[in-house]
Protein backbone atom coordinates (compact mmCIF):
# COMPACT_ATOMS: atom_id res chain seq x y z
CA UNK A 1 0.00 0.00 0.00
CA UNK A 2 2.84 2.39 0.85
CA UNK A 3 4.33 1.89 -2.64
CA UNK A 4 0.98 2.75 -4.25
CA UNK A 5 0.73 6.02 -2.31
CA UNK A 6 4.29 6.98 -3.26
CA UNK A 7 3.58 6.22 -6.92
CA UNK A 8 0.37 8.25 -6.83
CA UNK A 9 2.11 11.21 -5.20
CA UNK A 10 4.99 11.01 -7.69
CA UNK A 11 2.57 10.91 -10.63
CA UNK A 12 0.64 13.86 -9.19
CA UNK A 13 3.83 15.88 -8.71
CA UNK A 14 4.94 15.12 -12.26
CA UNK A 15 1.56 16.09 -13.71
CA UNK A 16 1.49 19.34 -11.70
CA UNK A 17 5.00 20.35 -12.73
CA UNK A 18 4.26 19.56 -16.37
CA UNK A 19 1.15 21.76 -16.26
CA UNK A 20 2.96 24.73 -14.72
CA UNK A 21 4.04 27.30 -17.29
CA UNK A 22 7.71 27.52 -17.98
CA UNK A 23 8.77 31.14 -17.67
CA UNK A 24 11.12 32.25 -20.37
CA UNK A 25 13.83 34.70 -19.42
CA UNK A 26 12.95 38.18 -20.73
CA UNK A 27 14.82 39.12 -23.91
CA UNK A 28 16.25 42.13 -22.12
CA UNK A 29 18.31 39.84 -19.86
CA UNK A 30 20.68 38.69 -22.61
CA UNK A 31 20.73 42.11 -24.26
CA UNK A 32 21.54 43.93 -21.00
CA UNK A 33 24.37 41.47 -20.30
CA UNK A 34 25.73 41.93 -23.82
CA UNK A 35 25.54 45.72 -23.60
CA UNK A 36 27.24 45.88 -20.20
CA UNK A 37 29.97 43.50 -21.37
CA UNK A 38 30.53 45.52 -24.54
CA UNK A 39 30.61 48.81 -22.62
CA UNK A 40 33.11 47.36 -20.13
CA UNK A 41 35.32 46.04 -22.94
CA UNK A 42 35.39 49.54 -24.42
CA UNK A 43 35.95 51.18 -21.02
CA UNK A 44 32.70 53.14 -21.32
CA UNK A 45 30.14 53.95 -18.68
CA UNK A 46 27.82 55.76 -21.09
CA UNK A 47 26.78 55.44 -24.69
CA UNK A 48 24.14 57.01 -26.92
CA UNK A 49 22.87 56.50 -30.46
CA UNK A 50 20.30 57.69 -32.94
CA UNK A 51 17.12 55.65 -33.11
CA UNK A 52 16.84 54.49 -36.73
CA UNK A 53 13.03 54.55 -36.53
CA UNK A 54 12.73 58.31 -35.89
CA UNK A 55 14.73 61.19 -37.36
CA UNK A 56 14.65 62.98 -34.01
CA UNK A 57 14.82 59.81 -31.87
CA UNK A 58 17.73 58.78 -29.66
CA UNK A 59 18.63 56.12 -27.09
CA UNK A 60 21.21 56.52 -24.33
CA UNK A 61 22.55 54.39 -21.50
CA UNK A 62 24.46 55.05 -18.33
CA UNK A 63 26.07 52.09 -16.57
CA UNK A 64 26.97 51.76 -12.92
CA UNK A 65 28.78 48.40 -13.02
CA UNK A 66 27.25 45.74 -10.76
CA UNK A 67 24.62 48.25 -9.61
CA UNK A 68 22.31 49.37 -12.41
CA UNK A 69 21.88 50.19 -16.06
CA UNK A 70 19.88 53.32 -16.83
CA UNK A 71 18.43 53.52 -20.34
CA UNK A 72 16.44 56.40 -21.80
CA UNK A 73 14.93 56.74 -25.25
CA UNK A 74 12.74 59.29 -26.95
CA UNK A 75 12.49 62.10 -29.44
CA UNK A 76 14.73 65.10 -28.82
CA UNK A 77 13.60 68.67 -29.62
CA UNK A 78 17.03 69.70 -30.98
CA UNK A 79 18.21 66.58 -32.83
CA UNK A 80 21.17 68.29 -34.51
CA UNK A 81 22.59 69.37 -31.15
CA UNK A 82 22.30 65.86 -29.72
CA UNK A 83 23.75 64.36 -32.90
CA UNK A 84 26.77 66.67 -32.49
CA UNK A 85 27.33 65.30 -28.98
CA UNK A 86 27.22 61.76 -30.34
CA UNK A 87 29.67 62.67 -33.10
CA UNK A 88 32.04 64.14 -30.51
CA UNK A 89 31.76 61.03 -28.33
CA UNK A 90 30.25 62.98 -25.43
CA UNK A 91 27.89 60.17 -24.44
CA UNK A 92 27.37 61.16 -20.79
CA UNK A 93 26.31 64.63 -21.92
CA UNK A 94 24.03 63.09 -24.53
CA UNK A 95 22.50 60.83 -21.88
CA UNK A 96 21.89 63.81 -19.56
CA UNK A 97 20.40 65.89 -22.37
CA UNK A 98 18.03 63.12 -23.46
CA UNK A 99 17.10 62.28 -19.87
CA UNK A 100 16.25 65.89 -19.10
CA UNK A 101 14.74 67.07 -22.36
CA UNK A 102 13.18 64.20 -24.32
CA UNK A 103 9.74 64.94 -25.69
CA UNK A 104 7.56 63.69 -22.80
CA UNK A 105 5.06 61.64 -24.82
CA UNK A 106 7.93 59.73 -26.47
CA UNK A 107 10.09 59.06 -23.44
CA UNK A 108 10.96 55.62 -22.06
CA UNK A 109 13.22 55.42 -19.02
CA UNK A 110 14.32 52.13 -17.49
CA UNK A 111 16.09 51.61 -14.18
CA UNK A 112 17.47 48.11 -14.62
CA UNK A 113 18.77 47.26 -11.17
CA UNK A 114 21.81 44.97 -11.33
CA UNK A 115 21.89 45.48 -15.13
CA UNK A 116 20.40 42.03 -15.61
CA UNK A 117 17.35 42.77 -17.73
CA UNK A 118 13.83 43.27 -16.46
CA UNK A 119 12.71 41.21 -13.49
CA UNK A 120 11.52 37.89 -14.85
CA UNK A 121 12.46 35.87 -11.78
CA UNK A 122 11.19 36.20 -8.22
CA UNK A 123 14.80 36.27 -6.98
CA UNK A 124 15.79 39.33 -9.01
CA UNK A 125 15.86 42.87 -7.72
CA UNK A 126 12.82 44.95 -8.79
CA UNK A 127 13.19 47.23 -11.82
CA UNK A 128 11.32 50.42 -12.70
CA UNK A 129 10.04 51.49 -16.12
CA UNK A 130 8.74 55.01 -16.79
CA UNK A 131 6.78 55.72 -19.95
CA UNK A 132 5.76 59.16 -21.22
CA UNK A 133 7.20 60.63 -18.00
CA UNK A 134 4.03 60.05 -15.95
CA UNK A 135 3.50 56.27 -16.10
CA UNK A 136 5.62 54.31 -13.65
CA UNK A 137 5.69 50.51 -13.51
CA UNK A 138 7.59 48.81 -10.71
CA UNK A 139 8.42 45.28 -11.75
CA UNK A 140 8.44 43.55 -8.38
CA UNK A 141 5.49 41.21 -8.73
CA UNK A 142 5.07 37.49 -9.02
CA UNK A 143 6.47 36.35 -12.39
CA UNK A 144 4.04 33.39 -12.31
CA UNK A 145 1.03 35.72 -12.32
CA UNK A 146 -0.64 36.12 -15.71
CA UNK A 147 -1.08 39.87 -15.25
CA UNK A 148 2.57 40.27 -14.27
CA UNK A 149 3.77 38.27 -17.29
CA UNK A 150 1.62 40.41 -19.59
CA UNK A 151 3.02 43.65 -18.10
CA UNK A 152 6.56 42.29 -18.15
CA UNK A 153 6.23 41.23 -21.80
CA UNK A 154 5.08 44.70 -22.86
CA UNK A 155 7.83 46.54 -20.95
CA UNK A 156 10.47 44.02 -21.99
CA UNK A 157 9.69 44.52 -25.69
CA UNK A 158 10.22 48.29 -25.41
CA UNK A 159 13.36 47.93 -23.29
CA UNK A 160 14.82 45.21 -25.52
CA UNK A 161 14.31 47.40 -28.57
CA UNK A 162 16.22 50.27 -26.91
CA UNK A 163 19.04 47.91 -25.89
CA UNK A 164 19.21 46.52 -29.43
CA UNK A 165 19.55 50.03 -30.91
CA UNK A 166 22.43 50.75 -28.52
CA UNK A 167 24.16 47.44 -29.22
CA UNK A 168 23.95 47.78 -32.99
CA UNK A 169 25.32 51.32 -32.88
CA UNK A 170 28.06 50.40 -30.42
CA UNK A 171 29.18 47.42 -32.48
CA UNK A 172 29.29 49.48 -35.67
CA UNK A 173 31.42 52.21 -34.08
CA UNK A 174 35.20 51.86 -34.26
CA UNK A 175 36.63 51.29 -30.77
CA UNK A 176 38.86 54.38 -30.88
CA UNK A 177 35.90 56.76 -31.24
CA UNK A 178 34.58 56.17 -27.75
CA UNK A 179 37.45 57.60 -25.69
CA UNK A 180 35.64 60.84 -24.83
CA UNK A 181 33.30 58.95 -22.51
CA UNK A 182 35.87 56.55 -21.07
CA UNK A 183 36.04 56.18 -17.32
Amino acid sequence: MHTGVVRTLAALALATSAAAPVLAQPASAALARELTTTLAARHLDAFAARDPQAADGFVAALLYPNVQLLVVSGRYPAPDALAAQLQAGRFQEAYAALQGNAVPDSKLFVQDMQADGLRGDADQTPDIVYEKVVTQTILNGNPKSGDYRKTLKSKDEAYSRALQVLLEALKSQPAGQDVASAR
